[in-house]
């Protein structure tokens, strides 16, 4: 199989004008950073088999490989297999984009069985990235909001907060997040988000620290944990996960919901015992609290099976 060679291009505009930068690359990493010059700038590669190529369509730059070419042939892994037979190494063909502060589009980056992250910015629009079987590291960004989606990989953004769009009065306006796995962990620290949240994996541990979010939380997995540490939800925390521990330290929210099965659910819950309607339930374990009077504010549910229940109320 012929050896493919990739030679280096940059790409450079004003942002003026600019409201999203879209790259759909293959088997490439992409990695955003500042930028201290006036242009938003894109370094990446093409070949005589990869033509890439970057043009503007309707205020988009779009970086990607003509659809009848190699890069958007079959299956990611095998594609990637059979490319790496000519010798190609994609690890070391990677996108690097430059954002200067004068950009206020959108990032939307995506590839496959290839690692995407983001460093340092202060975004004022949405930060999309999405890949297969390969990491998302986000470390901190500031932008509207977040929709990050990989599989069989890990998420982690730290220091993330999403401060939603602006209204026509200037306001803040909240946008949701979508953090989105499968066969790998999500792990969130120091991030938060004027909309709600969504985080879900599967066969992947959830770990949330020091996270608030100002509208509902909605945390699930399954066969494997999930731990919440100073979690602040101003509205519904749901949590779902099987064949695995659920364990919150300080989580507040106006309601409370806990699902597992063969596995445990302790920690501690900001408020008091008298706050809420409790309903709390294993089979083959012990319950703590138990079912109390019904209240009128706050509700606090948490089922398990095969598992201790155990949750005490802190100030």
């Amino acid at each position: 199989m012929a050896r493919s060679t990739f030679e280096p291009r940059t790409f450079a505009v004003n942002p003026d004008g600019i409201i999203e930068l879209f790259i759909n690359a293959k088997y490439m990493p992409i990695v955003a950073a500042p930028y201290d010059g006036d242009e938003l700038r894109v370094d990446y590669y093409t070949s005589p088999e990869y033509p890439y190529d970057a043009h503007i369509e309707d205020g988009i730059v779009i970086i990607e490989c003509p659809q009848n070419e190699r890069a958007s042939g079959l299956g990611g892994m095998f594609n990637m297999f059979m490319s790496s037979l000519s010798g190609i190494n994609w690890q070391q063909l990677t996108i690097k984009v430059y954002v200067p502060r004068s950009y206020y589009g959108m990032l939307n980056l995506c590839t496959s069985c290839a690692s995407i992250s983001a460093h340092s910015l202060e975004l004022h629009s949405r930060l999309h990235a999405q890949t297969s079987a390969a990491m998302i590291d986000v470390r901190g960004v500031i932008a509207t909001t977040f929709m990050l989606a990989t599989t069989s990989a890990r998420i982690y953004a730290e220091n993330a907060p999403a401060c939603g769009d602006v209204d026509e009065a200037g306001r803040p306006a909240p946008l949701d997040c979508t953090i989105s796995s499968t066969n790998g962990a999500v792990e969130l620290r120091s991030f938060s988000t004027l909309g709600s949240l969504d985080c879900r994996t599967t066969n992947g541990f959830v770990q949330l620290h020091d996270v608030a979010i100002q509208g509902t939380l909605n945390c699930t997995t399954t066969n494997a944990s999930i731990r919440l540490e100073n979690v602040s939800v101003q509205d519904c925390a749901w949590v779902k996960t099987s064949n695995g521990s659920i364990k919150t330290d300080r989580l507040l929210a106006r309601d409370i919901s806990m699902e597992t099965s063969n596995a445990t659910i302790k920690g501690t819950i900001v408020g008091r015992h008298s706050d809420f309607t409790i309903d709390t339930h294993t089979s083959n374990g012990k319950c703590r609290p138990s079912r109390s009077r019904i209240s009128t504010g706050r509700t606090l549910t948490a089922h398990t099976s095969n598992g201790n229940i155990g949750l005490d109320f802190v100030d």
